[in-house]
């Protein structure tokens, strides 16, 4: 197993919202805040620990499941500058 040097999109504390996969078909849809960072595995994409407001624990998510949120770091880098 080989740590990927992936750099994350989002960051600690982004709001994004989660659509998961066929794998996850019970989680809750809507926003999330992410809560760590953690590395991608052999190539693999960018994984992120998140919380919903309305659950008591944290989910493991792929950076393909997550966009952005209300405000957030990721969005203000994609905005074009005026």
């Amino acid at each position: 197993m080989t740590v990927g040097k992936m750099p994350h999109t989002f960051k600690v504390g982004d709001i994004v919202l989660y659509r998961p996969t066929d794998r996850m078909r019970s989680a809750a849809r809507g926003t999330y805040t992410i809560t760590a960072l953690m590395p991608a595995l052999d190539g693999q994409q960018p994984e992120y620990r998140i919380k919903h407001f309305n659950e008591d624990f944290e989910r493991v998510a792929l950076e393909i499941e997550l966009s952005p949120g209300m405000h957030t770091a990721a969005s203000e880098t994609s905005r074009p500058s005026q």
